[in-house]
């Protein structure tokens, strides 16, 4: 949530996300570039109301993946094709590749499925019975929903487009290969 508030900063808009004080603030690289990271939030605060950057919630991360599509996955209900459209372990080497060196999905937005799983806003939560439209999850948890395939799993495993988890928030990496990744979203008016 820092490399949002960071962007939202940079662009002179309001901030999303606000807090109290950081807990051992440092900055170590990341890929290519050095990426805000602490040991923890003290009194983080949400307003979705203002025009900074933020995550996506569950569910406009489900609809970006789907690219106005409703099958299982954005090209189809069959897995054929796939290993031009995501990496998995099957294709990666288990490594994280570079964004765009798979096909787009109907919206022309890349590696929504596959190479990194990606953080929600929402705290994870079992879903309930009735149908909703843009759903938030609960205001507290222990995890928070990441979404999409990575790298390092099977496609037959969760390559689709409902394809959803949870992990502490603190997590980012297994084996010190980043596997968890972010893409940022912005409320237009």
């Amino acid at each position: 949530m820092l490399y949002e508030v960071l962007l939202s900063k940079t662009e002179g808009r309001d901030t999303v996300y606000s807090y109290d004080t950081l807990k051992g603030m440092l900055y170590t690289p990341n890929m290519t570039a050095g990426w805000p990271y602490c040991d923890g939030i003290v009194g983080l605060r949400t307003d979705m109301t203002k025009n900074g950057y933020r995550l996506p919630t569950e569910a406009e991360w489900e609809y970006a993946c789907r690219g106005g599509t409703t099958t299982r996955y954005w090209w189809g209900n069959d897995i054929a094709g796939s290993q031009e459209r995501e990496w998995t372990s099957e294709n990666s080497h288990y490594v994280t590749h570079p964004v765009k060196t798979r096909l787009p999905n109907p919206f022309g937005l890349y590696d929504m499925q596959g190479n990194v799983t990606e953080w929600c806003y929402d705290w994870y939560a079992l879903y309930t019975v009735a149908p909703q439209v843009n759903p938030v999850g609960p205001l507290t948890g222990t995890g928070r929903v990441h979404r999409g395939n990575e790298w390092c799993s099977a496609i037959m495993g969760g390559s689709h487009s409902t394809n959803r988890g949870s992990l502490p928030p603190e997590i980012s990496s297994t084996n010190g290969k980043s596997y968890i990744g972010l893409r940022v979203a912005i409320t237009l008016p």
